[in-house]
Parts: C-alpha cells; sequence; structure tokens
C-alpha cells in the first residue's frame, strides 16, 4: 500500500504541474475575448499609464457618475477559493517519518441572494426606465431611448434581479513528506464549477417582456433623425429587442459587438482552480501547531465574456495566483473522555497576476451605461474650419468603448477560524471566514477594439439627438427639388450624456420660417459643430427658407465651432474594472470518521451564508456534503 501511493503522489504530482504548464502556456495564446477568438496581441503589453490608478480622478466625477457608481462586469470571489470548505484537520499521527496522507471529494451547491444589489453594482439602480426625448417631463434618470433604436416618443422601464448559482466539484489530496523532512507537506487541490447566471432570477423563463407606456411607443424615427432620404425609419419595438443589440435603423448598420443583454440563462463548464500548496509546520506539540505554506494556482476558468452583461464566470478571471499562508491549531479544552474543543486557523494572502482581457467603460462624466450612447463616425475635412464631416454610419459606443486590457489584483486575502467539538469519531464544527481584494487595476486602455469590432483609429463623436442629415422646407412644408438629396450633418453633441436631452431640440432640420411651423424645434444649443446657419433663433445646424423661391444655394456662414471627436482619454476606467470585496461568512460543519477502519474513510456536510455591505459584494448561501480517506 505504501508503495502505491507514493507512486499515486509521484503521478499526481507530475500531472499537476503538466498540466499548470500548459494552462501557463495556454494564457498566453487563449482568446482575449471568448466570443470572438482574436488572441492576445502587442496591443496588451507590459506598458502602463496612468489608467492603472484604482483612485478616481475626481474632475470627471459628478452626480451622474459618480466613481464606482457602475461597473460592467461582475465578478466575485472564485468558486475555488473558499478556506470555510478547503480545509484538513491536523492529524499528529500523520506527520511523522514516513508517507502519509488523505483524499477527498466533495459536491457543493452555492446560490446568490438579494440580486437587486447585484444589480445596482452593474447598473446603478435595479429598474432601468427608458423615455425618449419627446417625452414630456422625462425622469432625471431616464435613459434616452434614441440610443437603442427605441422611439422618440418610446416610455418603459425593465427590472432585474440578478442570480448566481455554481454547482462545485472539489478535490483535495494532501501528502505528508514525513520520510523527507518532518513537518513538510503538499497538497494539491481542484475545483470543476457549472456556473448559471440570469439577470431576472426567473428560473429560465428568459425574460418577461417589459412593460411599456405612451400612446406613440412605435413613433418613426422623422427623416433625417436617423439617416438620410425622404423616408422615416422604424424603432426597435420592445426593450428586450433593443437590450439584445442586434436590431439595425437608419445609419446604424452595425450590430452590439459587445455590452449585449441576455434573456436566457447563461451557463459555463469550467475547472474554476487547481492549486499546488508546499507547506511546513514549524512548530508542533500534543496542544497544537503552527506552520506556513506557499500556494500557486493556475490560470483555468474563462476570462469575462464582454460580449454579454452579467456574463458567467468560472474560477477567478484566468489568472496565475501567487500565495502566502498560515495554518494552526490549539486545543482549548479536553475531559477526562478525550472530548475535545480546538481552534483552527487557515488563511493566505496574496496576489493575482497580470492578464490580458475585454473589458468595456462608459465615458466620464456621461452617467451609468454611457457606453450605450450613438456615436457618429466622423472624417477629417479638407477644410480647417470645419474639421470633420459626417460619415454617414452611427455605431453604438459599445463597440468602441469595449477595448483590449491588461488586469490584475494587486492583493488577495481568505481566511478562516473555525471551533471544532471532537466527541469519539464525531466532530461538529462552527466557524467565520473573511474574503477581500483590492479592486482590478487596468492597463493599456488605449489598445484596439477586441475582434477589431470597430476600427478605433477613426473618428467618432456623440450624436446625442443630433440629427444624420438634413433638408430644406418651403412654406409648404414639403420638401424642395433642390432638396432631394440629403445633405450629411455634421454637427455632434459632446455635451450630451444617457440621460439628459440636450438644450435646444439638437435636431438637423429646416424650420418652416414663413409658415411659423417648427417642424422639430427652433434652436440648437449644444451642437459642436454646424453645416450653416443663418440666425440664432433659427436652426443653427441647417438652411432656413423664407419662402417657396429662396434658393438653397444661399450664402452659408461656417460656425468656427468643431465637432469634439471621442478618445480613449474619454473613458471612464472605474466602470470597467471589479470594485473591491470584502465579505464576511458563516459556516457550519458535521462530519463523521470510521476511525477502526485501516483507511479511516469520513463522510461529512457542511452549509455556508455569505454577505457583504457593498452592493458588489456577493451575498450568497451554500450546502455541501464531502467524503474521504486517510492512509
Amino acid at each position: 500500500m505504501k508503495q502505491f501511493m507514493k507512486s499515486f503522489l509521484s503521478l499526481t504530482l507530475l500531472f499537476a504541474l503538466g498540466a499548470s504548464s500548459l494552462v501557463q502556456a495556454a494564457s498566453c495564446s487563449d482568446d482575449c475575448n471568448t466570443s470572438c477568438n482574436t488572441s492576445c496581441d502587442t496591443s496588451c503589453n507590459d506598458s502602463c499609464n496612468d489608467s492603472c490608478n484604482n483612485s478616481c480622478d475626481t474632475t470627471s466625477c459628478n452626480t451622474t457618475n459618480s466613481c464606482g457608481s457602475c461597473h460592467s462586469v461582475y465578478i466575485p470571489r472564485s468558486q475555488f477559493s473558499n478556506t470555510a470548505y478547503f480545509w484538513t484537520p491536523y492529524n499528529a499521527e500523520m506527520d511523522n517519518n514516513d508517507w502519509s496522507g488523505n483524499l477527498a471529494i466533495g459536491f457543493e451547491y452555492q446560490r446568490s441572494f438579494h440580486g437587486k444589489d447585484i444589480a445596482k453594482s452593474l447598473f446603478g439602480r435595479n429598474t432601468l426606465v427608458f423615455q425618449g426625448s419627446h417625452v414630456g417631463n422625462r425622469s432625471a434618470t431616464a435613459l434616452v431611448a434614441e440610443n437603442f433604436g427605441l422611439s422618440q416618443d418610446f416610455n418603459g422601464s425593465i427590472s432585474f434581479s440578478p442570480r448566481i448559482q455554481n454547482y462545485n466539484l472539489h478535490f483535495q489530496s494532501r501528502f505528508d513528506f514525513g520520510c523527507w523532512l518532518e513537518g513538510l507537506y503538499g497538497e494539491v487541490n481542484f475545483t470543476f464549477a457549472h456556473q448559471k447566471r440570469n439577470l431576472f432570477d426567473d428560473g429560465g423563463k428568459c425574460g418577461c417582456d417589459p412593460i411599456t407606456t405612451g400612446t406613440s411607443a412605435n413613433t418613426p424615427f422623422p427623416v433625417g433623425y436617423m439617416t438620410g432620404g425622404s423616408t422615416t425609419v422604424t424603432p426597435v419595438t420592445s426593450i428586450k429587442e433593443a437590450l439584445k443589440g442586434q436590431f439595425l435603423f437608419g445609419d446604424m448598420q452595425t450590430t452590439w459587438k459587445f455590452g449585449k443583454f441576455a434573456f436566457c440563462d447563461q451557463t459555463i463548464n469550467k475547472v474554476a482552480g487547481v492549486g499546488l500548496i508546499l507547506g511546513y509546520d514549524f512548530w508542533k506539540n500534543d496542544c497544537g501547531h503552527f506552520g506556513a505554506f506557499f500556494q500557486y494556482v493556475a490560470p483555468t476558468g474563462n476570462r469575462p465574456d464582454a460580449a454579454f452583461v452579467f456574463a458567467p464566470v468560472s474560477g477567478n478571471g484566468h489568472h496565475n495566483e501567487l500565495y502566502g499562508g498560515v495554518t494552526a491549531h490549539y486545543e482549548l479544552w479536553k475531559d477526562d473522555c478525550d472530548r475535545t474543543i480546538t481552534a483552527y486557523l487557515n488563511g493566505y494572502v496574496g496576489t493575482l497576476l497580470k492578464d490580458c482581457q475585454a473589458r468595456s467603460f462608459d465615458f466620464k462624466g456621461k452617467g451609468c451605461l454611457s457606453r450605450y450612447m450613438l456615436l457618429k463616425e466622423l472624417t477629417p475635412s479638407t477644410d480647417t474650419t470645419v474639421g470633420f464631416t459626417y460619415a454617414g454610419s452611427l455605431i453604438n459606443a459599445i463597440n468602441y468603448t469595449t477595448r483590449n486590457v491588461n488586469v490584475k489584483v494587486n492583493v488577495k486575502g481568505d481566511a478562516s477560524l473555525r471551533f471544532v467539538y471532537h466527541d469519539g469519531s464525531f466532530n461538529f464544527a462552527l466557524g467565520y471566514n473573511i474574503y477581500g481584494q483590492s479592486g482590478e487595476s487596468l492597463c493599456n486602455v488605449g489598445a484596439g477594439s477586441p475582434c477589431s469590432a470597430v476600427d478605433t483609429s477613426k473618428h467618432y463623436g456623440f450624436k446625442g439627438i443630433a440629427g444624420a442629415d438634413y433638408y430644406a422646407y418651403t412654406v409648404g412644408g414639403g420638401l424642395t427639388t433642390a432638396a432631394g438629396v440629403a445633405t450629411l450633418l455634421n454637427a455632434t453633441q459632446s455635451n450630451a450624456d444617457i440621460v439628459q436631452v440636450a438644450a435646444g431640440s439638437g435636431l438637423g432640420f429646416v424650420v418652416d420660417v414663413t409658415g411659423g411651423t417648427e417642424v422639430l424645434g427652433a434652436t440648437n444649443v449644444g451642437v459642436d459643430y454646424t453645416n450653416a446657419y443663418r440666425t440664432p433663433s433659427v436652426q443653427a445646424n441647417a438652411v432656413a427658407i423664407g419662402t417657396a423661391t429662396t434658393a438653397v444655394t444661399d450664402a452659408f456662414t461656417s460656425n468656427p465651432a468643431q465637432e469634439i471627436v471621442a478618445t480613449a482619454a474619454n473613458l471612464n476606467l472605474n466602470s470597467g474594472k471589479a470594485p473591491r470585496q470584502l465579505t464576511n461568512k458563516g459556516f457550519a460543519t458535521m462530519d463523521y470518521t470510521w476511525s477502526d477502519c485501516d483507511w479511516a474513510p469520513s463522510l461529512g456536510i457542511g452549509a455556508e451564508v455569505e454577505g457583504g455591505s457593498r452592493v458588489s459584494d456577493l451575498k450568497q448561501w451554500g450546502v455541501w456534503i464531502k467524503g474521504g480517506v486517510s492512509f
């Protein structure tokens, strides 16, 4: 039997080391974004800039976009990071001048609760209201519906209560190398996880259609608002279809490559962690021991998939982990019948090394979910008074603001204190666990969009509610013959944000001044550049026609102001990183050991409840069953 265990130990260690080497090699060539199969390249290198700073640039934060108000990713503790579960009672009889150890396998189920907190971490609130720019008395927190292809008159909402479920298969092994050096030991542990995530906690019903209100929710977009030509544009009819990111309208002819909302369960099956431990017990006697260990965790699991909101994550996000830790126990009480109460402590602290990942970012000062604003593609103009001209293409900003970045976590720790009552073959334990990690650090935020979803070397400006094209209208309200071909409207609205409608109409249309009819408003405050204008009281980005015979070739006055172009410097880095976490867990275990048998088989159960004070701290409960043998 001893020879068998030596052979098993050797094969296990060789397999673990080989597997970790393969995983490490794969991490250099694995996808930056799992949805697009684009490998990490020189856009994710070792150079860092000030984006690595976790602190918030307070000059770019306001009431609509405070630091840490929402995050495009949700990455709680790994299913593998759980010292409440991964623990082996100290056995002095095993720590002798011979081979000894134990093996254990268990199944654990975990489920999150307080889903509204997860929604607030992702979106800043658990209910999102969508209102078009024509809705009267718009809510101060309502998202501008047109950015999502919804009508100017749309008024509706959708509520979220996200849920996470983990089905974990844990394997533990410990080997004491007393024949080499008394007190020396090693461990090989791993976890396979099946994770299921849902944005609605509806048992996989794929999300109920949101309730919408208003009598004109499906009003077509007017001519020139979303595209040129003399036709209107049909909007999307529901929030559910809009958030899927596949609806195309007007000049917006590119689907969302990232940040799509899934209305059914999202699942993943991955090895969540493979950990190798080498430890040494420095002090021991009949009442207790104290030791230290080094732990390496291989980058198994998956990187967060930027293609979908709240995509499942197995493991730690595909990082290498390095830790130092301690183990200790001390017998607090013992009676004449050998019943005891013993305190055990085990824990570690370390770091998650850099890994290349795709992350989506909001814009500074433009609010949570501003990564979904519409952008105009702009072309540099040879006219220095113009700067840029509209290229006739709209994109949703999620394709522009999703970038390849290097991600790391500087500090992470996990520790558990438990009190174990031992009575013969029976053990009962109560314990406390604390887990925490610093907020992620991001580097190279200027790197290109994953999968070349959008050419980030091009120029883009904020559309806001500015038009895409403009026409000249006669007194009768019809299109003039000369204006039969739309003129691209270069106007952008740099002051627009995801919830605020800029002052003035911001639309690229001509008003019928003589007839007294305002087609879509009388002023255009908030537009950065306009094709031409006649007077400030008329549409500042169009041509004013006084009579039916006025030529559209009237002399125009150029506006010297230029479009404000979006750049990587506009991205709010805090919105694309997982924030710091600090959770507390209470747990209890019961187990029974058949100590009279040669292999001392054992069987136990456990339960845990975890929570924290921040909305980003995962609240969950879990139960497990575990069996093992000693040799």
